[in-house]
């Protein structure tokens, strides 16, 4: 059997969000079938230096070491979405570097068909980007048909795109750890406890949550939300109004910040809540909705319009219909269980593996 050599770049644990996760999966499953795989974690710990992966501590840091993986044999797959103009610059120049050094990289391209920069019609002046970072690409990984279509509409052939959901079975072997005593005592103590993964940007619309878990609270008077997902510094602009409207809504004790947790951890939190919920609208395809459904946790979720058909659906940003909507599930707890059907488990850690090898 051939080695195959690849160089992920992308984010990596900690913390633990959905794309590095995946990564890390990825790296494991490769390695265990006997391949090589580095990872070049660009994300928030990015300069923290780790066997588990390399650090990159600059731009140049960056350049070098993409270019030195790439002159011993590795090729690149880059992971990008349609949010961040850095992760683009970075996508390109990794590829360039490949290309130069004779290979054509793989692409994830993550999220859904709603996005900043994405798709075509969003952003015209994003096109030249787009196309050449699907053009430099010579297989495109994406989480749904539908994504797959709006590539496609960069010029780009259906035969090098495929859809392939960023959730596995895998993802559903955990071990149940022991909890933090605080984050015990909250679960015991509140009734009933609602879940979500938020971080504190306005693409999350925390404010919608916070004004609809004050709307629930007069109707279920111990509740609890656990909020799951990196905190910013307290300075931070988008974290002081967060904290500001929670005390003006008189939530402090309805509320528990977890910050970023393990996987097992996250699953094992999930697992006890009443209700899974989700607030990003630019997730496509989200594993922990899929998670939640699979473990028979009942998900509200934003509207996106790749959402599972068993999400009872709000209005993103509309905190009444949001709490019309958690107000319904908890009243008709019993009908919404008996009405779920856990999604199709794929492998699709062994679908992507044999994708990577063989490309």
């Amino acid at each position: 059997m051939k080695t195959a050599k690849i160089l992920e770049i992308s984010p990596y644990p900690p913390p633990h969000s959905g794309w590095s996760v995946r990564v890390a999966m990825i790296k494991q499953e490769l390695i265990r079938l006997g391949h090589a795989c580095v990872v070049l974690n660009i994300g928030r710990n990015r300069k923290v230096k780790s066997t588990e992966y390399e650090d990159v501590q600059n731009g140049w840091d960056f350049v070098r070491k993409v270019f030195w993986y790439c002159a011993h044999g590795y090729r690149v797959h880059a992971h990008v979405n349609g949010q961040s103009n850095k992760g683009i610059v970075l996508t390109l120049l990794s590829q360039v570097i490949n290309i130069l050094l004779g290979h054509r990289s793989i692409l994830t391209f993550h999220a859904g068909i709603n996005q900043a920069y994405f798709p075509r019609r969003k952003k015209w002046h994003y096109f030249p980007l787009f196309f050449l970072i699907f053009a430099f690409s010579d297989t495109i990984i994406c989480n749904d048909e539908e994504v797959k279509r709006r590539i496609c509409e960069y010029g780009v052939k259906t035969h090098k795109v495929f859809p392939i959901p960023a959730f596995s079975l895998q993802y559903l072997h955990f071990q149940e750890p022991a909890l933090s005593a605080d984050l015990e005592t909250f679960l015991k103590q509140q009734s009933p406890v609602l879940t979500t993964y938020s971080l504190l940007r306005p693409t999350f619309h925390l404010d919608t949550t916070l004004r609809a878990l004050a709307a629930l609270k007069t109707q279920w008077p111990q509740i609890g939300m656990i909020m799951i997902g990196s905190i910013q510094k307290a300075e931070d602009m988008d974290a002081k109004m967060i904290f500001h409207l929670v005390e003006k809504l008189d939530l402090q004790d309805c509320l528990y910040w977890a910050d970023d947790l393990p996987h097992d951890k996250f699953l094992t939190v999930l697992k006890r809540s009443k209700i899974y919920l989700r607030s990003y609208v630019y997730d496509g395809v989200c594993s922990s909705v899929l998670e939640a459904l699979s473990m028979g946790i009942p998900v509200v979720g934003c509207e996106n319009d790749l959402r599972p058909q068993q999400v009872i659906i709000f209005k993103t940003g509309d905190a009444r219909d949001l709490t019309a909507k958690v107000n319904y599930v908890l009243e008709n707890y019993t009908e919404v269980l008996a009405g779920l059907s856990p999604p199709k488990l794929r492998d699709t850690i062994a679908e992507e593996t044999i994708l990577l090898v063989a490309t």
